[in-house]
């Protein structure tokens, strides 16, 4: 569904990315600072150079703390 193209434009509801070319409608003038809505479901796209995408992170099993073993003796 989404082009081929390096996508320039990105839907964050669908998470797909569309080139200039296909996201604009043909007979449809746009405004300079408006959002261009979504072919496929009409939210508006965000450029793709303005995002920030966070990463998760997951901490699993023994390595989500540290313990500092203050005492002397060996546990086992």
């Amino acid at each position: 569904v989404s082009c081929n193209r390096l996508g320039w434009y990105s839907c964050l509801r669908c998470k797909v990315c569309f080139c200039d070319d296909h996201v604009r409608r043909k007979g449809v003038k746009y405004g300079r600072h408006d959002a261009i809505p979504c072919p496929k479901c009409g939210f508006d796209t965000a450029q793709t150079k303005d995002l920030s995408m966070s990463t998760r992170r997951h901490d699993y099993g023994r390595q989500t703390k540290s313990y500092d073993d203050d005492d002397d003796q060996d546990d086992y």
